[in-house]
């Protein structure tokens, strides 16, 4: 069993450094934000989004590492990512098709597939 302090410094990290990355960093730059914040079902790893890039993409903060990883592209947006139940997959919103639709990957990122709009119109 984990001991408190395990938990709550991680937590206590991430809410610092989510806080600060919404400051603008001068003129004319880009206000950064990480938003949507949702922890892995083994609490290991937290997916997030972020514009950080200049296109809103999806992440994941491995807790053990600090290892920040960025699993969709900047060519389109990417929001709201959502844990499968075992944590081997991850759903999230796209404008990758030119309209709004909700697609699935594996926790590293790959092997992405649309779950609505596949019909053609």
């Amino acid at each position: 069993m984990r001991s408190i302090i395990t938990i709550l410094v991680p937590l206590l990290v991430l809410a610092l450094g989510l806080s600060l990355s919404g400051c603008l960093l001068g003129p004319g730059e880009q206000k950064v934000a990480k938003i949507d914040p949702v922890w892995s079902p083994d609490g290991t790893k937290l997916a997030f989004t972020s514009n950080e890039s200049g296109k809103w993409c999806i992440y994941v903060l491995d807790l053990a590492t600090n290892e920040i990883k960025r699993l969709t592209d900047d060519q389109s947006n990417a929001i709201a990512p959502a844990w499968s139940p075992d944590g081997t997959k991850i759903t999230f919103s796209s404008d990758r098709s030119g309209r709004w639709e909700i697609y699935l990957m594996e926790a590293d990122g790959s092997r992405v597939q649309p779950l609505t709009g596949t019909e053609q119109q």
